[in-house]
């Protein structure tokens, strides 16, 4: 449910008009819904563009209140763990 984004798009995927994977990837902050939405959130204040910032934000929340998402949590580590996803938590909070 909700908004995510595939970890990378490649060119087949491009051709095809739809990315490889069928469901959000592992939460992260590399490459998962709370780093995306940060970079996005991040553009959409630098670009002055609101829609795109609060629409990020939702996204974000929705990611973290996902039991499937918060299920692939593997550890506390920063990258893959509850670690990265508190981090992420608190610069996103922070700038909405």
């Amino acid at each position: 449910e909700g908004s995510w984004w595939p970890e990378f798009v490649t060119l087949d995927d491009l051709d095809r008009g739809e990315p490889r994977l069928s469901r959000p990837p592992r939460l992260s902050w590399c490459y998962g819904a709370p780093g995306i939405a940060r970079a996005q959130q991040l553009a959409g204040r630098a670009l002055g563009d609101t829609t795109r910032q609060r629409s990020t934000e939702t996204a974000f929340a929705a990611s973290i209140t996902d039991p499937a998402q918060l299920g692939s949590l593997v550890d506390r580590g920063l990258c893959h763990g509850t670690a990265g996803l508190l981090a992420a938590a608190r610069r996103i909070a922070a700038d909405a």
